[in-house]
């Protein structure tokens, strides 16, 4: 059968674990490029490899460099990320940016950042230069100063838009780290990077696992007795050590940072970071470890304070722990599982570090010998004792509510929970709302939500009927959620079922090779334990075959020069439990590039056109015709059309070729130019008046107006305002603005600036603003400070309103997270806690 789907290609070149590499004759493994690098060598075994263990298996390292749930992936895309060659060169990912905030992350986890740190350090007046390259559409690059590390939403400082393809000039407004970052804020760009040179300023000694050695330590040391901190990147986070903590360390600190990384890449493959579908694609957003700061994980940049001791930054326990805040689902630590859930991923760190199936009361002393031992009939089991819980949330040892995990994980294996996860994240992107935040609610908003769909994956992961086990710990879930386990029809936990199969995958879609064959894994796993597996291929082109017919896990390989068709293979499962059939479909797809962008364009006013391969590592050659007539230099290497053409009809050509593989592919584009528009950008800006209207309320005074010209634009002008600090309301974005400042015992003397874009025409407007004092009629009352024992009546300010106490025992919170849950006017549950005051 003939097949010539492009976008099927698009989809599986780019997702990052499809794809297993074969090494042609003519070409080296990646990391045969650092052999020679005593950093990247001394930091192979600190994530559990060698050089040795990757050149006797290169397709098991090929494999795992392709896969998040591994630290190789990490050390290799740092590899990427910070060209050891060039130190004043970085390759930035395009990360998801949550600029709606951590409830609409694409996880239903805590928040990640998109800000890296650099090999650059700048003082106070201090400016460097930042080249940057080509920057995806929808994606938006920044840079920032890194100083104050204890607050998560602050330290990231003095955020500036970076222009793609030109110099940009940044001034460092206090001295600091300087660090760089992308992000898009509508998706996750996998595979899209962001290239960027910066000069001048001076060397952070930014300590990097896999380029830097424990030498480079004491560099790094010198910098914290400076600054008050040493700079480190892990793989994956941000870290900065105290000046005191990293004088008096002795740890090998590349050990450390590595085992730091593969705890995270360990978390990745719990929350089933397979790379099976877009869903389930890691996030590559960057994390902050900090070890000034403890014991604690925040909703924001990944950030978590690991600080546990003054003088070594190793800690099990409690790293553990605060990483896997970042990974559970946060909405349900929120409604349920507080503290709780959290400490599965802790378990499964233990395991990594202290042997497989170590009893539990090795990994933490307030988990009993009985609830720690690996049983695989631990369900069974807790279902026997006729133990019975009335309500999951009165247990008071957080250690025994634990156990509810832990026996699920004992009994339905290490793929459960990843199972659990991808169930989560394919719940929440189908139901309804109109945000990601809105959707996740809508599946865990509630803790009865969080039970009702815990019962429902829960019993789909494990295969068995879980309604009983969620009932005996006091989880009770609603008619419809048991309803929908029954009409899964599943057996008891301990009754014997048939066997049943599934595949990683149920199809590959590979691009033609030219030069070498490839391979693609596919593993078959099952609900049972002895069972065989038998492969052959049932319909389809005979030159696809597997290098193996027996086996689990079994590599389809497409032979170089086949191209256009496709074959299915067969997997016969047998067990004492009996038999099961699956097949997945093979797909070798032709080398294919689409050409994206404007059909037509002024001839002042050059456009820029994207291609886009159905294969990686693609390289593009642009070219421009008018005819038969080829025209030199007439399309940029980035695709950008020349300005000064002169008007008709034009051609515009792209070849893609890759060494991987030898593809090649090769589109075209009709572009009609124009004769030049007139731009009036210039004039728009230099008639842009700003006029702010006020309006005196009695207690506040309102500011409306805008912006307005006598021209209008060639292109979409817009408006970055600047409001005073006390400024409630206001929009951003818009030409018109409109806010309100609250009246204080005296007179307030503010200003209002705005700055103008059209095109590349920038001016800043600024108009002084007058609110005037209060006539009296203001508040004397003392405002909110954290911590204060307020009585129920008691009458606070903050944030310019009245509230009033209601419960004083809440009002009077000083938890770990009471401020996030109770500060007047904000907090999450403030309305528990107070109410506005008449």
């Amino acid at each position: 059968m003939k097949i010539n789907p492009l976008t099927l290609g698009i989809t599986l070149a780019f997702s990052p674990m499809l794809l297993t590499g074969v090494v042609s004759a003519n070409s080296s493994p990646w990391w045969e490029t650092f052999s020679s690098e005593a950093g990247f060598v001394e930091a192979l075994p600190h994530i559990g490899y060698s050089l040795e263990a990757l050149r006797q298996d290169t397709d098991k390292g090929l494999q795992e460099s392709a896969d998040s749930r591994t630290p190789l992936f990490w050390l290799k895309r740092t590899m990427d990320m910070y060209p050891p060659a060039t130190p004043d060169r970085y390759n930035m990912p395009v990360a998801h940016h949550e600029t709606k905030d951590w409830p609409n992350g694409l996880y239903a986890t805590m928040g990640r950042g998109i800000f890296f740190f650099t090999r650059t350090f700048g003082e106070a007046g201090q400016t460097v230069t930042i080249n940057v390259g080509n920057i995806p559409k929808g994606a938006s690059c920044y840079a920032a100063t890194g100083r104050d590390f204890t607050n998560k939403d602050k330290m990231y400082l003095d955020q500036h838009p970076l222009t793609a393809k030109s110099d940009n000039y940044y001034t460092f407004k206090q001295s600091g780290i300087l660090l760089l970052g992308c992000g898009d804020p509508d998706k996750q760009q996998n595979g899209q990077f962001v290239p960027f040179k910066v000069s001048g300023a001076e060397k952070s000694n930014l300590f990097i696992l896999g380029q830097s050695t424990q030498d480079d330590w004491q560099a790094a040391k010198t910098t914290a007795s400076r600054v008050g901190f040493a700079f480190l990147y892990d793989g994956h986070a941000n870290t900065v050590v105290p000046n005191k903590m990293a004088q008096r360390t002795n740890e090998v600190i590349g050990k450390e940072l590595g085992t730091n990384l593969r705890t995270i890449a360990l978390y990745e493959k719990i929350n089933g970071m397979d790379g099976s579908d877009p869903l389930f694609t890691s996030s590559m957003g960057s994390m902050f470890a900090n070890y000034d700061t403890c014991c604690y994980a925040d909703y924001r940049n990944g950030y978590v304070g690991i600080g546990f001791s003054s003088d070594k930054m190793h800690n099990d326990w409690g790293v553990w722990h605060e990483l896997g805040h970042q990974y559970e689902p946060t909405r349900e630590g929120l409604n349920l599982f507080s503290e709780i859930q959290v400490n599965r991923y802790s378990i499964e760190a233990c395991q990594l570090f202290k042997g497989r199936e170590v009893p539990l009361n090795q990994c933490h002393s307030n988990i009993t010998a009985e609830d720690g031992n690996w049983d695989k009939q631990a369900v069974e089991n807790f279902l026997a004792s006729n133990v019975q819980y009335q309500d999951y949330s009165a247990i008071k040892d957080l250690f025994k509510q634990l156990g509810f995990f832990s026996r699920l994980r004992f009994s339905y294996g290490e793929n459960f929970f990843p199972k659990v996860n991808q169930a989560r994240l394919k719940a929440i992107q189908a139901a309804p709302g109109s945000s990601q935040g809105d959707k996740t609610n809508y599946v865990l908003g509630s803790k009865e939500k969080v039970i009702d769909f815990s019962v429902v994956a829960y019993s789909q992961a494990a295969g068995y009927d879980l309604r009983q086990y969620f009932t005996q710990w006091g989880l009770l879930f609603s008619a419809t959620a048991g309803q929908k386990v029954a009409d899964m029809k599943l057996p008891q936990p301990g009754e014997e079922q048939g066997l049943q199969i599934s595949l990683s995958r149920d199809k590959i879609a590979a691009v033609a090779t030219y030069n070498t064959s490839f391979g693609y894994s596919v593993t078959a796993s099952s609900n049972q334990a002895d069972v065989s597996y038998r492969w052959k291929r049932i319909a389809g082109d005979a030159r696809i075959y597997t290098k193996t017919q027996e086996g689990a896990t079994v590599e389809v390989v497409i032979p170089k020069n086949v191209e256009g068709v496709s074959a299915r293979f067969e997997v016969t499962a047998e067990s004492r439990a009996g038999e099961d059939k699956k097949s997945v479909e093979v797909l070798a797809l032709s080398p294919e590039v689409k050409v994206t962008g404007p059909a037509s364009m002024a001839s002042q006013q050059p456009v820029q056109l994207k291609a886009q391969a159905n294969f990686d590592e693609a390289r593009f050659k642009w070219t421009l015709s008018k005819g038969n007539q080829a025209i030199v230099d007439g399309v940029s290497e980035n695709g950008v059309v020349k300005s000064g053409l002169g008007a008709g009809s034009y051609t515009v050509n792209v070849v893609a070729s890759s060494e991987k593989g030898a593809r090649t592919a090769t589109q075209s584009h009709a572009l009609d130019i124009t004769d030049a528009v007139q731009n009036n950008d210039q004039a728009f800006v230099s008639s842009a008046k700003l006029a702010m209207q006020s309006s005196d309320n009695g207690e506040s005074v309102t500011f409306s107006g805008g912006v307005s010209s006598d021209t209008v634009a060639t292109s979409t002008p817009t408006y970055r305002w600047t409001l005073p600090s006390t400024a409630q309301g206001g929009s951003n974005g818009l030409a018109q603005q409109n806010f309100t400042v609250t009246k204080t015992a005296n007179e307030q003397r503010l200003t209002v600036k705005v700055k103008v874009t059209a095109g590349q025409q920038t001016r800043e407007l600024e108009q002084p603003i007058v609110v005037p004092a209060s006539s009296g009629g203001g508040t004397d009352k003392p405002g909110w400070v954290y911590g204060t024992q307020y009585k129920t009546g008691d009458v606070v300010s903050h944030n310019g309103k009245l509230f009033e106490c209601t419960v004083a025992g809440w009002c009077s919170q000083t938890g770990q997270w009471s401020q996030l849950h109770y500060e007047p006017g904000v907090g999450i549950s403030w309305t528990q806690a107070w109410k506005y005051h008449q």
